[in-house]
């Protein structure tokens, strides 16, 4: 930027009383400086530093024009060109507008724009003839010296007698270096050979055309390489119409040259490849007449290359197939699919149908417009007849196939059937007989308890009344009478392992059962401050069961539930009728059954509780379950959503009690 100001204030030394302006932009920074005429045309003070933003600047640009001038400049930073143009009203500082000419040239490092350095005119009718003359001369030297085309004079003998300084870039020449040299020692053979004919016929044409020529020749560069250049010659004549001057422009053409040779040779290239694959290939208009086919398609269809082309695909088409090739065609000028791929019919020229497996994609111009569809052609002929006998081999296969599938579907699934059962069976069995022998020992252990128990409870009741109130030791009284209810209700607990024989089964009220066996725990309820929620009284779900043993299953369930809860916690009672059967779900929110003990909780003796809360032996879920067994129905406890657990029993609405073959008929009282 330092640099672009010491330059830019040599120049504002030059033109200070002149009428242009340079200026400068600094396009990472956003920084621009310009001249002081600039200033002094539009009556303002320039800036103290003389900087500038590109904002700044365009606050001087007339509000009609600013908007364009913007854009404008924004494309010419993100785009290849090096020269900016444009004109625009300035706007003066009494509020009118001036015209100026605005030109820069773009300078990159990288590719990428670093400064931009021009100039600005101004070219209102009133300043238009004192400044014509300077702005011509200044304008002519930027151009030429900007430019990054060449310009040169040449005499009429072809010597240059000026070139500009982009000669240095294009060709690595100083323009000194080519001052009074002839132009055409710096052509190669092949373009000065084209050129020498021209001379000829351009001295041996007396009228000849003013404006020039236009030629592309191939120029030596300093280090022997060699570029191409388009270029365009104007000629001045004299009097007796002698060539006096030659004003030639050129411009770097090597990368278009070298670009539609590569394209001449991929051209050549394709149509080899094109003429020899063994594959068919066709080319086709937009309505499917044939402009180019190769000799693979000749030999698939019969006909001669030259036959083929000016037929359309529908003539070689099979009437069968004709309408899905119609159809297809329709989509990809619609643009609906941009390929297409199909087994179809041609005919051939004897008549004779053959079967091919074609792609067809559709090619098209800049502007999207369909152009052409390039189509490759394979017979399939022989494949078709082989998938033929191949399909009816695999029907065949497949039906001898499915048949035995499906005689060993039935087998499998009979045997499946069968280990099942037996293995629900053994299951149950192995179950039966080990709660019938725990039972056992429960029920023996219980009756040899029994007695003594009886006695301690008989002696206590005559020894606790002699025990005065006010006796040091009397509060164990209250203490040693529940610890004998406790090992009662173990004992009872341990009769009721071993089934009882069943009440008379008859029909009564679940939801009454549920509100009865829950105001029998509403002690228990009430230490915890449990909240209760019950099914509503007045909806009542009459069952046909052992109302002794659902009152169990029920207290023994609450219980648990009391037990698992926190303090203040919900128990929630739900009844749900299902058809034939009714379902009762018993949920708390206490901390839920531990994954390690999901297994063993309706093992008899197993509780998860600590021994010190444990008020039983672990014998309410083994009972529970037994009863529920015993009247055709399930009971599971699972976690409940958001934690707790959900006690589900799943029982018959309608149950008749049968004689249980082998089962001791024991009481609760042991008798």
């Amino acid at each position: 930027m330092q640099q672009g100001l010491e330059q830019a204030g040599g120049w504002e030394t030059a033109l200070e009383h002149g009428f242009l302006s340079i200026w400068h932009y600094d396009v990472p920074r956003d920084e621009g400086y310009t001249s002081t005429y600039w200033w002094k045309m539009l009556g303002r003070t320039p800036p103290r530093d003389g900087r500038h933003t590109k904002s700044e600047w365009l606050e001087l640009v007339h509000p009609d024009d600013r908007q364009r001038m913007a854009g404008e400049l924004a494309r010419f930073l993100e785009s290849e060109e090096e020269i900016f143009e444009s004109e625009y009203r300035a706007l003066h500082l009494n509020g009118t507008g001036i015209w100026v000419s605005e030109r820069g040239r773009k300078l990159c490092e990288n590719g990428v724009p670093r400064r931009v350095v021009g100039t600005i005119v101004d070219i209102s009718r009133t300043k238009q003839v004192e400044a014509e003359s300077f702005v011509g001369r200044e304008l002519h030297r930027l151009f030429t010296e900007t430019s990054g085309d060449i310009v040169a004079v040449m005499g009429g003998d072809g010597r240059f007698e000026y070139i500009s300084p982009s000669i240095r870039s294009i060709l690595g020449y100083e323009p000194e270096q080519m001052i009074g040299q002839d132009s055409y020692l710096f052509l190669s053979d092949r373009s000065a050979a084209d050129m020498s004919e021209a001379r000829e016929r351009r001295d041996e044409a007396a009228q000849i055309d003013v404006a020039g020529t236009n030629r592309t020749l191939e120029v030596r560069r300093r280090d022997g390489s060699t570029v191409w250049l388009d270029t365009s010659y104007s000629y001045l004549r004299d009097a007796r119409n002698q060539v006096t001057k030659i004003i030639a422009f050129a411009r770097d053409a090597t990368a278009r040259v070298m670009a539609e040779q590569a394209l001449a040779r991929n051209e050549r290239h394709f149509r080899s490849i094109f003429d020899q694959m063994a594959i068919g290939l066709m080319e086709t208009n937009v309505v499917g007449q044939i402009r180019r086919a190769n000799q693979r398609v000749a030999e698939i269809l019969g006909y001669t290359r030259q036959e083929l082309c000016g037929m359309t695909f529908g003539e070689l088409t099979h009437e069968d197939d004709l309408q899905m090739s119609l159809e297809a065609r329709d989509q990809m000028m619609a643009g609906e699919i941009a390929t297409f791929a199909a087994e179809k019919r041609y005919v051939r020229k004897d008549g004779t149908p053959v079967w091919c497996m074609i792609r067809a994609s559709l090619v098209r111009d800049e502007s999207g417009r369909p152009e052409f569809a390039i189509t490759t052609v394979e017979d399939i002929t022989d494949r078709r007849e082989l998938q033929a006998r191949l399909e009816q081999n695999r029907e065949e296969l497949e039906r001898r196939v499915q048949e035995r599938t499906a005689e060993l579907s039935r087998a499998n699934e009979e045997l499946r059937c069968e280990i099942e059962e037996r293995r629900r069976v053994e299951r149950r069995l192995q179950e039966s007989e080990k709660l019938a022998a725990t039972a056992r020992l429960a029920a023996g252990v219980a009756h040899e308890i029994n007695n003594p128990l009886a006695g301690i409870k008989n002696a206590f009741e005559l020894v606790k009344d002699l025990v005065p109130k006010d006796h040091q030791y009397s509060h164990y009284v209250g203490r040693i009478e529940a610890e004998i209810r406790r090992v009662a209700d173990i004992v009872r607990e341990m009769h009721g392992l071993y089934q009882p024989c069943p009440e008379a089964d008859r029909e009564f009220d679940l939801v009454h059962s549920v509100h009865d066996s829950v105001q029998l725990l509403e002690a228990d309820g009430s230490r915890k401050q449990i909240v209760w929620s019950l099914p509503n009284a007045g909806s009542p779900e009459i069952v046909h069961l052992d109302e002794g043993w659902t009152r169990r299953i029920l207290v023994n369930l609450l219980r648990n539930a009391i037990d698992a809860s926190p303090e203040g916690g919900e128990i929630e009672i739900r009844l749900i009728s299902a058809g034939e059967r009714v379902v009762l779900i018993i949920r708390d929110h206490g901390p839920g059954i531990p994954e390690e003990f999901r297994s063993k909780v309706f093992e008899p003796f197993f509780t998860s509780k600590h021994r010190r809360e444990a008020r039983g032996m672990g014998l309410g879920l083994s009972i529970s379950r037994s009863l529920v067994d015993a009247m055709d129905g399930t009971l599971s406890l699972d976690p409940a959503p958001g934690g707790g657990t959900c006690a589900t029993v799943n029982l018959p609405r309608l149950w008749t009690s049968l004689p249980i073959a082998g089962t001791p008929l024991l009481g609760l009282d042991g008798s």
